[in-house]
């Protein structure tokens, strides 16, 4: 039963089963956490942006 389990996840994509793998946390918030995440990366991009070209 062990080795088909490893065999399953050693098979497959890099981020398959980790949400199976998170202790109690609901996949909602993850995925709020990603979008914040991605969302606070894209503001960053921004301001480097506008302070490159001296606007900000």
């Amino acid at each position: 039963m062990e080795e088909e389990q490893k065999e399953k996840s050693s098979g497959g994509s890099l981020f398959e089963g980790i949400y199976d793998q998170l202790p109690d946390i609901s996949v909602k918030a993850v995925d709020r956490f990603i979008l914040i995440c991605a969302i606070a990366l894209v503001a960053v991009i921004l301001v480097g942006v506008l302070k490159a070209n001296h606007i900000f």
